[in-house]
């Protein structure tokens, strides 16, 4: 069993230089969050698609999703 330490944190934020490097930053998450499924077809639109996507999320089989 592991014991809890006084130095324990709930979070690990990355260090500046390894969020400088990164290739997506807050606003993505933001755009996700404000928006999710005009945010995932813009993200699919990065894609080839042999056969285009109509719906991005389908519950019309709930409790089951299908994206795309």
């Amino acid at each position: 069993m592991t014991e809890t330490t006084a130095d324990h944190r709930d979070s690990y934020p990355p260090s500046a230089e390894f969020a400088a490097a990164a290739n997506a930053d807050a606003t993505l998450y933001r755009a996700a969050a404000d928006d999710r499924d005009a945010f995932w077809a813009e993200q699919a639109e990065r894609l080839h698609w042999h056969q285009k996507w109509t719906k991005v999320l389908d519950w019309s089989d709930a409790p089951v999703a299908k994206w795309f």
